[in-house]
């Protein structure tokens, strides 16, 4: 525990130092520290995960391993006025999760405090010592206090950029969330039994997402995106892997309630502090991944799994005794997973050698022939598809290479029959126009156009087609059909993914 806690705080720290740095100088454009600490666009605090959900999740365990640290031992008293620096790191712990703007995560603390307090009021946890209560009581103050200066940064600061409103503002809507939790039941209904596989909620939300709209009704066309995450890690597992993943998760849920229901109802007494924690350190992960993508972070799945075993080690639910031949079954099935875990890690090292050659290239057509044998690799071929295809597309379109263009098009065909995203087909339509296929480009935009229908730079393309064709058969130059005479360059005009 203790080791947790000193890693949190200086977790906390770089997380203070990545809002320092906004402050000063506004967002990074790339590694705070490099391969260290990720870059910062807003003063929403992300820590090393790059995404200050994901550190809102982490910072919440380092909060209650500081309750449980400091309510077990009676020996952390300093002299004199110094006694209030033992609570320091605590207090920069909890402001630092409050500055990553994380709703899920301050509603997720709240109802954390808020149930400890309750229990502490009854007389059943930090019971057994007077100085237990008193610790708690004393962390509840902090952790307010934290909050409170948090709070007190509008009137700190003029700029309301730096208001806790402008804190958590950004980020995905509810709208969006709404949006991207009934395409998860409508891709779990057409694929019942299996899902569509792991990590394939992004290549098929698209195709569901106006209907989710049309079924909402009250959605707007513009919260439309496109998104890896459903944002709720329960409707995702129904989605990528249908009932029979989703059911388990289903069964590992109850059983977890179960047995917490069954702590709290079978101890009327006071409740074994050990356990409380061991149950409670998993509600955040359970609670924050109905709102995020929680448990597709390596970094957090092994954190939660590590709490999960503990879960399930103090607990009956399954004994397993291994004969000799179970033993070595178990033995082979590890040999083959290190084997495999060896071969994806040669797969990623390939794929991280591509992306700093892409990076580093001189002419991007240099880099091709590795493109196409990544491409033709099944493990490999969407990532680097959906990451290097719209770099080489900006830079084709830049450059007006039209020989590039030809090359690079069957690829972006591929990569929209893998997933189709509205600014996937705005790019092919692009390189279509370059090449000088108009059909094949007005084929492209109107696809990108069913996808959005509220996009003006879309329609805009659309109309700049339609010109193309009306000043071939008037003979009248292109530039008369617009009131100033502007025609605009879409070349350099990008759609954002966002």
């Amino acid at each position: 525990m203790s080791f947790l806690t000193f890693f949190g705080l200086i977790s906390a720290l770089f997380g203070l130092y990545q809002y320092s740095f906004y402050m000063i100088q506004g967002p990074s454009d790339g590694f705070l520290i490099p391969y260290f600490l990720p870059h910062i666009k807003s003063l929403r605090v992300t820590g090393f995960y790059g995404q200050p959900n994901l550190f809102s999740v982490f910072l919440i365990v380092i909060i209650l391993s500081y309750f449980y640290k400091y309510s077990s031992v009676d020996n952390l008293n300093l002299p004199g006025i110094f006694c209030f620096f033992k609570y320091f790191p605590f207090f920069v712990v909890s402001y630092v999760f409050f500055l990553t703007g994380s709703r899920a995560g301050t509603l997720s603390l709240l109802l954390i405090i808020a149930f400890m307090v309750v229990l502490v009021l009854q007389k059943r946890l930090f019971c057994s010592e007077l100085f237990e209560s008193k610790e708690f009581w004393t962390l509840v103050l902090v952790l307010i206090c934290a909050f409170s200066v948090y709070r007190l940064q509008p009137f700190i600061f003029s700029d309301s950029s730096f208001s806790p409103r402008a804190l958590s503002a950004v980020g995905t809507g509810i709208d969006v969330r709404f949006l991207l939790w009934m395409s998860s039941f409508l891709i779990f209904f057409d694929n019942f039994l299996f899902g569509t596989g792991l990590g394939t909620f992004g290549l098929v939300q698209d195709s569901y997402a106006l209907l989710a709209r049309d079924l909402l009704g009250f959605v707007p066309y513009e919260a439309m995106s496109n998104t890896d995450w459903a944002h709720n890690e329960l409707f995702q597992l129904f989605a990528e892997t249908g009932f029979l993943g989703g059911g388990l998760c289903i069964v590992l849920l109850i059983y977890y309630f179960y047995s917490f229901l069954k702590l709290l109802v079978g101890n009327r007494g006071g409740l074994d502090k050990k356990v409380f924690f061991i149950h409670l350190f998993i509600f955040p992960f359970i609670f924050q991944s109905m709102f995020s993508w929680v448990l597709r972070s390596p970094q957090l799945l092994v954190l939660f799994f590590v709490f999960l075993g503990i879960f399930l080690a103090n607990n009956d639910l399954i004994k397993i005794k291994f004969g000799e031949t179970q033993k070595k079954l178990v033995f082979f099935a590890s040999t083959v997973g290190l084997f495999l875990t060896c071969l994806l890690f040669s797969y990623e090292l390939s794929i991280g050698k591509f992306r700093e050659e892409v990076l580093s290239a001189v002419q991007v057509s240099d880099t091709l022939q590795e493109m196409n044998n990544l491409v033709d690799n099944p493990y490999s071929s969407y990532r680097v598809m959906s990451k290097v295809l719209p770099h080489y597309a900006k830079l084709t379109l830049a450059a007006e290479d039209v020989a590039f263009a030809k090359q690079i098009i069957p690829l972006y065909i591929r990569l929209v029959s893998f997933e189709g995203s509205r600014w996937q087909w705005y790019d092919l339509a692009r390189l279509y126009l370059l090449d000088g296929r108009e059909s094949e480009a007005r084929g492209a935009i109107e696809e990108a156009i069913d996808l959005m229908p509220s996009d003006n730079l879309t329609w805009s393309f659309l109309h700049y087609l339609n010109m193309l064709e009306a000043s071939r058969n008037t003979g009248r130059p292109l530039e008369s059909f617009w009131p100033q005479g502007d025609v605009l360059d879409f070349s350099k005009m990008e759609l954002s993914n966002d």
